[in-house]
């Protein structure tokens, strides 16, 4: 008989609005964690969503390397306050889950993963551990379709803007606008189903409102094993509408990635099938969702080896995302109001 294995400690940096409604949820249903304690620079926000949750709360210590210890810790706070907890949390010895972005150059994303194994460093891109997402990888590995000819990623609508709630509207503490804190979910799930290996920005055009980007469109290529060099079209913006999903133009039919799950499209009738694996996609939900990421990378810490949920995989992210913020190119377009 196996022996039952002890839950991991869980401590918990940030009492946002994603650990609040999500991660704190997800962590007490799951029998591999245990909730430990909470923090936030915010002290009446973290007791008030520690009480909620039956949670612990400890005050933030003036010296970070004072925190509590846990076996895991999650740190769900603002992108730019970031680096004086990673610089703390290196002596810690507890594995650590970032919720995204994780970074925004490939330098600091490496420097990062340097200072925890790869296995005990995780990155909170969960959509890599959706039903549907892992379904489409599965296709376009095999080649099911045939040659996967063009990508298309769109998110984001006119008007459809949440001032200091989907992302901050301090460019400090949010590192980015509307592609750093939504788009990215976009982005790196074309990498990550294409298995891509490189990918090239070959023309841009960004808008930017005090240092917040509003509006990102770009032509990239996308080099895959199986499928050579795929040309990806990419509009993340609250300017216009898009297509609010990832469409896959294959040799003989379209898959549509979107909020209601895979759909596949005729090249012909464009009629739309939903596609499921049997018996059911999972996970399917939110809630499913992260909590199979979160058992994902726990299973590496137990395991000691590392699996898409850690952050070094991510890289290609990062270096697709640096490149859509730097402007060198001269097609560039960079406005800032």
């Amino acid at each position: 008989m196996a022996k039952e294995q002890v839950p991991l400690t869980l401590g918990i940096l940030g009492a946002g609005q994603i650990v609040s409604n999500v991660h704190l949820p997800v962590a007490l249903a799951l029998p591999e964690l245990r909730l430990s304690w909470m923090a936030d620079v915010n002290l009446e926000k973290a007791e008030a969503v520690a009480r909620a949750f039956g949670v612990k709360h400890v005050p933030l210590p003036a010296n970070l390397a004072d925190l509590p210890p846990c076996d895991v810790l999650l740190l769900a706070i603002p992108f730019g306050e970031r680096d004086l907890y990673y610089q703390a949390l290196r002596q810690h010895n507890c594995a650590l889950y970032v919720e995204k972005p994780f970074s925004r150059s490939v330098q600091h994303h490496q420097t990062i993963c340097s200072w925890f194994p790869a296995n005990r460093l995780g990155c909170g891109l969960q959509r890599r551990s959706w039903g549907p997402t892992l379904l489409i990888k599965e296709l376009i590995a095999d080649r099911m379709f045939g040659s996967l000819r063009e990508i298309q990623f769109g998110f984001g609508s006119l008007g459809a803007i949440v001032v200091g709630g989907r992302y901050s509207s301090d460019a400090r503490l949010a590192g980015g606008g509307l592609l750093m804190e939504m788009g990215v979910h976009g982005l790196d799930t074309v990498l990550f189903v294409t298995d891509a290996t490189a990918i090239e920005v070959r023309s841009k055009t960004m808008i930017m409102d005090h240092g917040i980007d509003v509006h990102t469109a770009a032509e990239l290529v996308v080099t895959m094993p199986g499928h050579g060099r795929v040309d990806c079209r990419i509009v993340v913006s609250c300017l216009e509408d898009t297509i609010d999903s990832i469409r896959f133009v294959f040799e003989h039919c379209v898959a549509v990635l979107g909020n209601a799950g895979l759909t596949i499209e005729g090249l012909r009738s464009r009629r739309p099938y939903l596609m499921s694996a049997q018996p059911r996609v999972y996970p399917l939900t939110p809630f499913e969702t992260f909590g199979e990421h979160w058992s994902r990378f726990i299973s590496g810490i137990r395991s000691g080896a590392p699996n898409w949920t850690s952050a070094s995989t991510a890289l290609l992210t990062t270096e697709v995302i640096e490149q859509l913020y730097t402007p060198v190119f001269a097609a560039d377009h960079v406005s800032t109001s």
